[in-house]
């Protein structure tokens, strides 16, 4: 499975440590043998990146899937990293990729599918994908700065709380998230 992670998401091989690397894709795993989904469900074109916005799925297929936002976020991540570096700042590479790449990983545990539809689960209402993301990155023994990047990149954490790499991954989220939220609700 390992194999078919690392090609969804490509930048999964930009990570130079190699444990890290490791433990991101050991995170991945066992959250899909968890989820309701196969790996072919996460590669094709079921899930969307969100529920929010019901424009996103028609007759079954995302028309901006999980897997396409993931790396979107990842790219975007890395630009605010570069431009935050040049400035003085400096992020760990590897911390931003293996940040980016998970930070809706408990998405797989937040959503089933239901008649033949992604819904939100009871689980994913009761904890929703941060939490449960960042539960799992905990076992796998990730750096602390990612987990909270996992945990913190939505609504669940305060602002003023967040580390810088925690505000990257939430910019590059959100980057994609309200203009096409909002383009969708002007249709």
């Amino acid at each position: 499975m390992k194999e078919r992670i690392l090609a969804l998401f490509p930048r999964l091989n930009d990570i130079e440590s190699a444990s890290l690397r490791e433990s991101v894709l050991g995170v991945w795993e066992e959250t899909i043998k968890r989820s309701d989904f196969s790996i072919d469900d996460i590669e094709g074109r079921r899930i969307p990146f969100t529920l929010l916005i019901k424009a996103l799925v028609a007759d079954g297929v995302a028309q901006a899937t999980f897997v396409e936002h993931t790396n979107e976020v990842t790219e975007a991540a890395l630009l605010l990293a570069a431009a935050l570096k040049r400035s003085g700042a400096g992020l760990e590479r590897d911390h931003v990729i293996a940040a980016a790449n998970l930070h809706d990983v408990g998405k797989l545990l937040e959503y089933s599918i239901c008649q033949g539809a992604v819904v939100q689960n009871e689980q994913g209402r009761k904890l929703r994908h941060p939490f449960l993301g960042a539960a799992i990155a905990v076992k796998y023994d990730l750096p602390v700065d990612v987990i909270q990047a996992i945990f913190g990149h939505s609504k669940e954490l305060a602002d003023e709380k967040r580390t810088l790499l925690c505000k990257v991954v939430n910019r590059a989220d959100f980057f994609f998230f309200h203009p096409l939220k909002d383009f969708l609700a002007e249709e």
